[in-house]
């Protein structure tokens, strides 16, 4: 179920928002939508320890790239790089 939300945004913010969902295809509402998603999914995640299971296509490439950060240690390094990957 769909429901009206009424948010209090600068102006510059709404804008460059709006350029960037129209660059990418999507609707403003689904760009806002998707990115609190995100915020809760990983809040929830964080809160229960949990590590997101890789998709199964990424399953498959495990260990064919060398990288110096350790899932268990560097969760918080981790999350910080997916963050700036995937909300530009």
């Amino acid at each position: 179920m769909k429901t009206k939300l009424t948010l209090t945004i600068e102006k510059a913010v709404i804008e460059q928002a709006k350029q960037y969902a129209k660059d990418t295809g999507q609707s403003l509402s689904e760009l806002i939508q998707s990115y609190l998603n995100r915020l809760t999914v990983e809040r929830i995640n964080l809160k229960e320890n949990e590590v997101a299971e890789e998709p199964s296509k990424y399953r498959k490439m495990s260990g064919i790239i060398k990288s110096d950060l350790d899932p268990v240690k560097d969760r918080d390094k981790i999350r910080d790089i997916r963050i700036e990957k995937y909300m530009r």
